[in-house]
């Protein structure tokens, strides 16, 4: 059996890798069928895939904090309307190519909802880069010294 987990891990599929040890320690392997098995093999490397690639996404929006749409207190008292975050919550604004911006008074959470959104984009596949403004102007500044902003 340590073959085929090999075989797996050599292909690159590690999710299918794991999955076969589980299926062999729990001794589920014998009870299902060829294509029940291979379905359920399938689904767990696309599992992988996707927690791989949501994770990747994540690290590489350097988020300053951690958030997501789930977490979000709808407070009337800080302007926070739950249809909206909804809304904004299915990521069609990126789609559409739409700019959105959180406004509020200090301390209201705005870069925390932001980071839920961007979190929540990074969950629907898009790449995301978290910038606070002082690091936003110093990035343009760079990519214009370096002729790199379009």
């Amino acid at each position: 059996m340590d073959e085929i987990i090999n075989a797996l891990r050599n292909l690159k599929m590690p999710g299918m890798a794991h999955y076969w040890a589980t299926m062999q320690e729990t001794r589920q392997a014998e009870s299902l069928s060829l294509k029940d098995g291979l379905q359920l093999l399938i689904q767990a490397e696309l599992d992988n895939r996707n927690q791989s690639r949501n994770a990747r996404l994540i690290k590489k929006a350097h988020f300053r904090y951690q958030a997501s749409i789930s977490e979000v207190i709808y407070d009337c008292k800080r302007g926070v309307d739950k249809q909206k975050v909804l809304n904004l919550a299915t990521c069609d604004y990126v789609k559409n190519g739409v700019s959105i911006l959180i406004t509020g008074a200090a301390g209201t959470g705005k870069s925390w909802l932001g980071t839920a959104f961007g979190h929540q984009a990074c969950m629907n596949g898009y790449k995301v880069a978290y910038y606070n403004l002082y690091r936003l102007f110093e990035e343009i500044s760079l990519a214009r010294i370096s002729s790199t902003l379009h």
